[in-house]
């Protein structure tokens, strides 16, 4: 390899921690510059993967072993043009930066999902969804008007949403090639400022009933124990007509510090740290009425990265689909909960819609998206298969975008991005 594609060695993880190596990353400067990288390592039958947040779960942008290399695209974050109804970006940009950037023109983007380390090309590569779902805009791929992908030949394709060949990469993982840029709608906002609320829920009833009710972001943490007068948050964002600046910088990587204070309470009786950690964000977060920047509101802080380091081992995430009956299979969640004694790390519920266009990979559909994250240690081999078992008995699909293999014969599919993402994804 030549100077410019010098890689530095360095540790890396999946978001729920299961799976870390020590890869070689490099990290190309320009469009050039990354098809030079590739076809250098393709002369030297090098395997590679394309990494550029810190985001993603299991092994989907972990490489296989220390001889496939990791190109990361974060240096290629330009934004190449905006309008009041477009903007165009490179995919190594981070979605929080773009919304950084682009709020003072009151404008921000459709779907944002709550990670703060996701890049463009991450969130199209996996087809997220955010706070925001709505039966226009379901997921990220609904606000893709053109993509720019290299492809294994070394040759740039740019794709309309009029061609047949865009969808396959929109949820694509990369499979069918590397998303380097992105032509994508904008929302028009009142400010760069949000109401942010907040309320406390008693029963599955409120929950339905708040999730019902309009808002332009709104999801809803429930309390792990369900305790009546506390089982859940509600946390909802209007746009208001606000022309003060109420952005706080705030730093979103931890240090060692803070890392060590979340790894030592990991040792800890889950029931008892959980207890007093949902304590404590439930008090200070009980009733909020105030105006925030809506960088802040999807970002309030760097603690939710920190999440995993709650599990000594690794979290296990479930993101449920709950299409129908939505009282009684939430129930039967709850029970199993209660009566395995599981205390889940966390357990977000929110509403989503059905995309009308189909995309290679996409969880949405209308319903409710449920994610409850579970300490590996704790959810032993039977318990895991019960809750597996029960979800398959209410036929509750599940966002592969978190997992690494399909659970259920329904879902299976020889033509799947999880059948494909092991054949193709780590060769050159």
């Amino acid at each position: 390899m030549n100077k410019a594609q010098v890689f530095k060695e360095r540790i890396i993880s999946s978001w729920d921690r299961q799976y870390q190596i020590k890869a070689k990353v490099i990290y190309p400067k320009s469009i050039k510059n990354l098809k030079n990288i590739i076809n250098n390592l393709k002369k030297k039958n090098k395997t590679y993967i394309i990494r550029t947040g810190e985001c993603s779960y299991n092994s989907k942008s972990i490489p296989a072993n220390s001889n496939t290399f990791v190109i990361s695209l974060i240096n290629l974050n330009r934004i190449i043009s905006v309008s009041q109804k477009a903007i165009e970006v490179e995919a190594g940009a981070l979605i929080r930066d773009i919304i950084n950037k682009i709020k003072f023109r009151k404008l921000s983007l459709y779907s944002v999902p709550g990670g703060s380390e996701i890049s463009l090309g991450g969130a199209i590569s996996a087809n997220v969804i955010g706070k925001d779902s709505n039966p226009t805009f379901a997921c990220f791929g609904d606000t893709i008007e053109r993509l720019d992908v290299l492809k294994d030949d070394g040759s740039i394709i740019s794709l309309k949403k009029n061609k047949k060949s865009f969808y396959k990469y929109i949820g694509g993982f990369g499979v069918n090639g590397i998303i380097i840029a992105a032509k994508l709608k904008v929302k028009r906002i009142k400010s760069q400022n949000i109401e942010l609320k907040t309320n406390l829920i008693n029963n599955i009833d409120d929950l339905i009933k708040e999730l019902k009710q309009k808002s332009d972001y709104k999801y809803i943490h429930l309390n792990p124990f369900f305790r009546i007068n506390n089982f859940g948050l509600v946390i909802k964002g209007t746009q208001v007509n606000k022309n003060k600046n109420y952005y706080n910088y705030k730093k979103l990587s931890s240090n060692t510090f803070e890392k060590f204070f979340f790894d030592f309470f990991s040792y800890f009786p889950k029931s008892f740290i959980l207890a007093l950690l949902y304590k404590i964000f439930f008090y200070k977060k009980k009733s909020i009425n105030k105006i925030v920047d809506i960088h802040n509101f999807h970002y309030p802080d760097k603690y939710t990265h920190l999440v995993p380091r709650l599990s000594t081992k690794y979290l296990c995430d479930f993101e449920i689909l709950i299409k129908k009956n939505y009282k009684s299979k939430i129930s039967e969640i709850i029970f199993f909960l209660k009566k395995e004694k599981l205390y889940p790390i966390y357990i977000v519920v929110k509403k989503v819609y059905k995309s009308k266009k189909k995309y290679f990979y996409n969880f949405c559909d209308n319903g409710y998206s449920m994610s409850i994250a579970f300490d590996k240690n704790a959810l032993t081999y039977r318990k895991e298969l019960f809750f597996k078992k029960l979800l398959n008995k209410q036929n509750s699909p599940l966002n592969m975008t978190k997992i690494d293999e399909p659970f259920f014969k329904i879902k299976k599919n020889e033509n799947s991005f999880m059948s494909l993402f092991k054949k193709k994804l780590l060769i050159s």
